[in-house]
């Protein structure tokens, strides 16, 4: 009879303890998700219409940013408004697949943000040449909203 209780008990502590997750944690995930997805897509918007003020509002203003895109690697605010001041000389989209996007919350404030994206580069005479990446990016809440502090391709898949 004990230890049916206790198991009931451990049972129902596990829902309890599930429920209490899913109502503390899940919406503000859930809301954090959607505020990454908006200024993510607010960030290809203005990259794509080659806007440059918009681009660098949404990276974070610090000396520590990553940018690693194509065997081209930024580092700093300034560093990766360089880069993006050299491609938007030329032709240069984006077009991301956040359908298919793979969420780690790394700590309070800060998300991993994993998912396919399509870069196509290219001179102002040219076409573009489009190439297929998987783009890793690291985002921290600020009390401006979220910044990304970090873009990091490589061109072929995880495993």
């Amino acid at each position: 009879m004990v230890t049916r209780t206790l198991g009931r008990l451990g049972i129902l502590g596990s829902a309890v303890m599930l429920a209490l997750s899913v109502l503390l944690c899940g919406p503000a995930r859930a809301d954090d998700q959607a505020q990454i997805a908006a200024a993510f897509t607010r960030f290809i918007e203005a990259a794509n219409a080659h806007d440059l003020d918009a681009v660098g509002a949404i990276i974070l203003e610090s000396p520590e940013v990553v940018w690693y895109v194509n065997h081209t690697d930024a580092q700093g605010h300034e560093g990766v408004m360089r880069y993006f001041e050299r491609v938007f000389d030329g032709r240069w989209s984006a077009k991301p697949d956040l359908s298919r996007a793979k969420w780690t919350r790394m700590g309070p404030g800060s998300w991993k943000l994993v998912l396919p994206i399509v870069i196509a580069e290219g001179s102002s005479d040219g076409p573009a040449q489009p190439l297929d990446f998987e783009v890793s990016q690291a985002w921290l809440l600020t009390a401006e909203g979220w910044k990304l502090l970090g873009f990091v391709t490589r061109s072929e898949p995880a495993p």
